[in-house]
């Protein structure tokens, strides 16, 4: 006799429980119903079931859920071993995590792809494939996975929705749910949050719909310049320069006109750039570097003009002095004289003649002063160039300490030679630097080289910042105070500069092969100030005095009346104009520098590309998705667990085996003998092999569609258990409506 009995699994959490079971709750101990013989299962049924079509009988069938009671005994070992062990149920999820795995390399190639490009131009990959088609793979790739996930996964939250009594209906609800975003949305809107989990699911997959807008906006395309190794750009700098005229007297030579050129450049045509190499016309130097040069620095002394007034009785007789203010009454005359320490003065005449009204010139420090008197010795509404000051903004209270609006100022401004630092680069074939700082204020040493090939006295600067320990330490043993806070010092040059060193020597000649050491020739310095710019820098400029005051015309040294620029001047210019011609000195000395000591500051050549841009900020919507997929997936786990459902997740089998109808398949008149070693029903796995062995068909019986069981294969089920022992004996076809 063939025995059958109960599948009786704890899905819910209550007494509705007993729902699951294939008898109704009877009170009795759920394994009561192991040893049901076929006879108690028929002793269960009234005569009325008997009359009732075979149909019917099958649906009562279905409704206990009958197995064979001898193949669960050999099962039952099997099953404590392998379903009570977590790792082992893990096993029915596998593609779900693998699809995870797939979610997190989709997350994972993105950030592979992108950052490595991030400012650089586009990839030149082969056929043509672009940063945009492996975006879209990557995304088609995340899609695919999260769908197979969140799918999987609500169609295993409705074993738990059927933990109660619920519609067959829901069945379809739940279906559409787990195949797309329209599912999902009628889900939700027909429950709601009647089961938070599968809403949160639900949820997942509507938004999913938009990976594809987020992931494609992670990039855009910009313009930009990428340097190119295989290309040098090169500003000229040098660490000594010399340039000597004529030879006129001890310790004095001439100014090379080349020199003079360039200080009368600063004057007349300032801003002449560096010469530069530069093949594209865009590079840059990411690196400072340090040159020779020339700087300046202005002070406005106006506050320290003293004026003294001497009043005449008439532009004629200037010997007889009168007071002053009867001298403003006919043809009297006055005598106006501005001066500032250092010797500097102005000395103007009213009322007739070609008054002076500035001069320039060095004073007793050696310090370059610049002086304008008030010409005017009425209270005019123009200035003593004939200006309006009203025009001019006189009457505002942020232009009426100007030089103009005032009608006298100061100023005393220093040239020396100096190193300078810059920051350069150049755009468009325009080059632009910025002078970070300079030794400005720091005195240079002077030494005598001890070579023979230059023994001429040089000037010299070490950049502290420069040099290493052991040119530290050497410094230090030769009495120079290094202080920390400054970095520059002034130091006497005793070794050649006039020849490349080798890197390898050692202290003090190794200053000069690393470059720390700057040199400027001291006849060339001093031959400048002496020779040139002492006269190019000194005089004074007078005006014509025209009815009404002075003045409507100028005269002096074409340099002043650059500076003075028709009375139109205020302090700032004057401190421009003094740092064009340190600018023009600059450019000079790198230019011409001694070219053993003059190595060009390279920089890196730009070329014009269109690079990729990354918007990280886009990646969160898709990285978030992500995070909560993986969340949602857990949880669906963790809820399986807890409330031990089977694990059938979408698989139709489970309809067919446990839905009303389904056992029918296993009854009595079926040849399910317990040498078939099928495992037990309530796993995915049993249910797919015993689905092997049997064949259906859809037939029309009654004028309704069925699936009717054709026939059982003969040969019998090994796969779930391979250790097993089989002892099958043949299968009798058989042949039933389902």
């Amino acid at each position: 006799m063939a025995y059958y009995a109960s599948v009786n699994a704890s899905f819910g959490d209550d007494h509705s429980d007993h729902l699951w079971s294939p008898y109704e709750y009877n009170g009795r101990e759920p394994n009561e119903h192991y040893l049901s013989s076929e006879t108690e299962v028929d002793s269960r049924h009234s005569p009325l079931n008997e009359t009732r079509s075979q149909y019917e009988q099958q649906r009562d069938l279905s409704v206990r859920s009958q197995t064979p009671v001898d193949s669960l005994y050999k099962n039952q070992g099997l099953l404590r071993q392998r379903e009570g062990k977590l790792f082992d149920r893990l096993l029915y999820w596998k593609w779900e995590i693998g699809a995870c795995l797939l979610i997190l390399i989709a997350i994972s190639a993105i950030l592979a792809t992108l950052y490595p490009h991030e400012g650089r131009p586009q990839p030149n990959w082969p056929y043509l494939i672009s940063v945009n088609s492996l975006l879209s793979v990557y995304g088609a790739v995340f899609k695919a996975a999260l769908a197979y996930i969140v799918g999987s996964s609500i169609s295993q939250l409705q074993w738990r929705w059927y933990a109660r009594e619920r519609s067959l209906f829901d069945l379809v609800r739940y279906d559409s749910a787990g195949r797309g975003p329209l599912g999902s949305l009628q889900w939700l809107w027909t429950n709601h949050l009647r089961q938070p989990l599968t809403a949160f699911g639900a949820t997942l997959t509507i938004v999913a719909i938009a990976i594809d807008p987020f992931i494609q906006q992670l990039v855009s395309y910009d313009g930009c310049s990428i340097a190119h190794d295989d290309e040098l750009a090169a500003l000229p700098r040098t660490n000594y320069f010399v340039n000597t005229g004529v030879h006129i007297g001890a310790g004095d030579s001439s100014v090379t006109p080349e020199l003079q050129a360039a200080v009368n450049s600063g004057v007349f045509s300032p801003g002449q750039p560096v010469s530069f190499s530069c093949s594209t016309g865009n590079c840059t130097f990411p690196e400072t570097f340090a040159t020779v040069g020339y700087c300046s620095k202005c002070q406005d002394i106006s506050d320290t003009v003293q004026f003294s007034q001497h009043c005449y009785q008439s532009y004629q007789n200037m010997s007889t002095p009168v007071p002053c203010a009867s001298s403003g009454q006919g043809l009297g005359g006055r005598n106006l004289t501005a001066s500032i320490p250092g010797g500097i003065s102005v000395n103007t005449t009213a009322m007739g003649g070609t008054p002076a009204v500035a001069a320039m010139g060095f004073s007793n420090s050696g310090e370059i002063q610049f002086l304008i008197n008030k010409a005017d010795f009425s209270d005019s509404g123009n200035t003593i160039g004939g200006l309006n000051k009203t025009e001019l903004g006189c009457n505002t209270p942020e232009f009426n300490n100007k030089w103009p609006c005032r009608g006298w100022g100061a100023a005393s401004c220093t040239l020396e030679p100096c190193v300078r630092v810059y920051q350069s680069s150049i755009d468009a074939g325009v080059l632009s630097e910025t002078a970070l700082e300079n030794s400005v204020g720091i005195k240079w040493g002077t030494g005598q080289p001890n070579s023979t090939v230059n023994n001429l006295p040089v000037m010299g600067l070490v950049d502290t910042k420069c040099i290493t320990p052991q040119e530290r330490d050497g410094l230090v043993k030769e009495g120079y105070k290094i202080d920390p806070a400054t970095r520059w010092l002034g130091y006497n040059t005793t070794t050649e500069v006039t020849l490349t060193m080798p890197a390898e020597d050692a202290f003090p000649a190794s200053l000069s092969a690393h470059n720390c050491l700057y040199n400027l020739d001291y006849y060339t310095n001093t031959g400048l100030f002496r020779n040139y710019l002492g006269d190019f820098f000194t005089g004074t400029i007078t005006g014509q005095w025209a009815e009404g005051g002075c003045c409507v015309g100028f005269d002096g040294p074409q340099a002043l009346l650059s500076f003075f620029n028709f009375t139109d001047v205020d302090f700032e210019d004057v401190d421009r104009k003094f740092g064009d011609v340190a600018d023009s000195l600059t450019r000079f000395a790198r230019e011409n520098g001694n070219p053993n000591r003059s190595n060009f500051a390279t920089g890196q050549v730009l070329h014009y590309e269109t690079c990729l841009n990354v918007r990280w900020g886009w990646i969160a919507m898709p990285a978030a998705l992500a995070a909560l997929t993986l969340i949602f997936f857990i949880l669906t786990i963790i809820t399986t667990e807890r409330y031990q459902l089977p694990i059938w997740k979408s698989n139709p089998l489970a309809f067919v085996f446990h839905g009303p109808g389904g056992p029918g398949l296993l009854s009595t008149g079926k040849p399910w003998t317990s040498q078939d070693q099928v495992a037990t029903l309530n796993t995915t796995q049993g249910m797919e092999l015993a689905s092997k062995d049997i064949v259906i068909k859809l037939e029309d019986v009654d004028g309704q569609a069925h699936l009717t069981e054709v026939q059982r294969h003969s040969e019998p089920l090994q796969a779930y258990n391979s250790g097993a022992q089989t002892t099958g004996n043949d299968r009798v076809s058989s042949q039933e409506t389902l």
